[in-house]
């Protein structure tokens, strides 16, 4: 069922999962189960909760392949055979990172030192160092720079659609489609240093984008779009169960919690989303400490789950930082709506957009103050010595 609804999706818009589009454009997708009945009270919890799941595995993927590229793009620089076998499609990272090290037993000394200097080792640091020290430092290098590569690269991974399924035992669960493509980790980018990207060819109204209102149950997390201004706007999709009530006064108060609490989550996640693109950014560029002291691996064991377990801690980091940068944020959608499962739903759409950013600051932006009147010179009076006379002085 849950395949189903992947491959229509992918049919429908002419590509295959895993393989680029001759745009440059790569999709992917990820599953989770719900892990509760539908019987459950925290059935509508358990869902969200899956997405996340669902996303998390998806993003690790994505970055492990990115990686293992990377591994072989940076590999051809400096092995004779120019290293396509490194890395091949659904082989693990920890097998690429052996392969590199197997092809440094083969570099000739001059050969390895030429390659350490261009990795950013100095001289100096290898006069020390046994070749056998040196080729295990090369491993390394070349690792350690996949990873800070697609960590980048990473910031540019977007949801574009999710599915909810059940299957014959009444079993729920969740579907990711992730897309990635330069245009959007050029948008990512642009989020995390706070500056206008160029403008796009312009999209179609941001509210015309939305899903029907039976469809908005199966919707969760933050998409991309580009407005009609050509400018590109976040959309952010949050749910929150509401308790029943016998009471319809008690009834009315819990939706309107329900309803709270919801758009809360849709800001927290563009939150996150953007504090997520600011701490790939930088660590791209400036993280080469961090990324030294966080990944480890032991001839090839080991890469894979610390690369994993390295960027849910970034997650995690992002997950407590607040953000100034999405100022302008408003509310499309606010409504109760009903779930296949009996529950009922409260269901936010929040939106921000670079527009949105421009209007923002242009309202808080200090009126100018206007040009102070230079004070009108006056014409300087003479004073007349004073005449005394007798006892008197007369001015």
């Amino acid at each position: 069922m849950m395949e189903d609804c992947f491959e229509e999706y992918a049919r429908e818009r002419g590509f295959a999962y895993g393989l680029p589009t001759p745009q440059g454009v790569l999709y992917s997708k990820e599953v989770a189960p719900v892990k509760v009945g539908a019987d459950s009270p925290n059935f509508i919890k358990a869902r969200a909760m899956a997405f996340e799941r669902a996303f998390q595995d998806g993003v690790a993927k994505l970055m492990m392949d990115f990686v293992g590229k990377e591994m072989v793009t940076i590999s051809r620089e400096y092995f004779a055979d120019k290293s396509d076998d490194i890395y091949e499609k659904e082989s693990s990272v920890d097998d690429a990172s052996r392969r590199i090290a197997e092809k440094a037993t083969l570099l000739a000394e001059r050969e390895l030192d030429a390659a350490l200097v261009e990795l950013g080792v100095p001289p100096e640091d290898l006069e020390q160092k046994s070749v056998t020290e040196r080729r295990n430092l090369l491993t390394d290098r070349i690792v350690k720079n996949s990873v800070k590569k697609a960590l980048g690269d990473s910031s540019g991974i977007v949801p574009v659609c999710t599915f909810e399924c059940v299957d014959e035992r009444g079993g729920y669960s969740v579907g990711v489609v992730f897309r990635f493509d330069q245009k959007s980790r050029e948008i990512a980018r642009c989020l995390a240093r706070k500056v206008r990207p160029p403008a796009c060819r312009p999209g179609a109204p941001v509210a015309s984008l939305l899903p029907p209102k039976e469809a908005l149950v199966n919707q969760f997390g933050v998409r991309v779009v580009i407005d009609e201004e050509g400018m590109p706007a976040l959309l952010s999709f949050a749910q929150y169960g509401v308790e029943n009530s016998k009471d319809s006064r008690l009834q009315q108060r819990n939706q309107e919690h329900a309803l709270r609490q919801a758009e809360s989550l849709a800001d927290q996640q563009m939150t996150l989303f953007v504090n997520s693109a600011i701490q790939a950014e930088e660590l791209s560029e400036t993280g080469e400490a961090e990324i030294e002291d966080a990944i480890h691996f032991d001839n090839g064991e080991g890469l894979r789950q610390s690369v994993v377990q390295y960027t849910d801690r970034l997650r995690s980091v992002s997950q407590r930082k607040g953000s100034d940068s999405l100022a302008g944020r408003r509310t499309l959608v606010k409504r109760i709506l009903p779930h296949a499962s009996g529950h009922k739903v409260a269901v936010v759409v929040r939106m921000w957009s670079f527009s949105n950013l421009d209007q923002v600051r242009k309202t808080l932006q200090p009126p100018k103050k206007p040009a102070e009147a230079q004070p009108r010179k006056k014409n300087p009076i003479k004073v007349e010595p004073a005449v005394r006379k007798g006892r008197t002085y007369d001015f």
